[in-house]
Parts: structure tokens; sequence; C-alpha cells
């Protein structure tokens, strides 16, 4: 069965996850891999941490078609407004 975590009780979720004898997957949202990958946002620090911890737990992570649209929309126009940016100096 699935279940919704907010951001702010990852934390003990993860924790609880050491107990777990069984197979745990999640889905992550767009906002935590633009995250994991735009070092400037402010949360980035910390969602590396907690994929790192998913990581060693064996929590396999997986997005959905949407989100990986979503993710590659948000670092083509990240991408776009940094060139028009650099030809505007």
């Amino acid at each position: 069965m699935g279940k919704v975590i907010p951001f702010s009780d990852i934390e003990n979720f993860v924790k609880g996850l050491s107990g777990v004898g069984q197979s745990v997957r999640t889905i992550l949202d767009t906002n935590v891999l633009i995250a994991a990958s735009y070092e400037i946002k402010d949360d980035h620090e910390k969602i590396v941490s907690l994929l790192d911890k998913l990581k060693a737990l064996g929590v396999e992570c997986f997005a959905t078609v949407t989100t990986k649209s979503e993710f590659m929309e948000f670092h083509r126009r990240l991408m776009l407004t940094e060139i028009l940016i650099d030809l505007s100096e």
C-alpha cells in the first residue's frame, strides 16, 4: 500500500525503515529531483543526505513519467534562462 510522506516527517520515516523486513519502494516528487540536481536550491544538502540514507537502507527510488517530464522541463527552462543571461552580458 502506498503512503504519502511529507518532507517534514521523512526523518522519522527513514528511521522506521530499518526495522522493516520487506522491500520498500518510493516514488520521488519532481521537487525532490530538482533539489537534488540543482545545488542552488535551499534544500539541496538535505535532499542529497536523504537520498543517501534511502540508498543505504536499500529503498528503491522511482519517478513517474509526469515527474520526469516536469524535471526535464525545469532544466530546459533553466538552461535557456542561463544562456539568455550569458548572451545579454
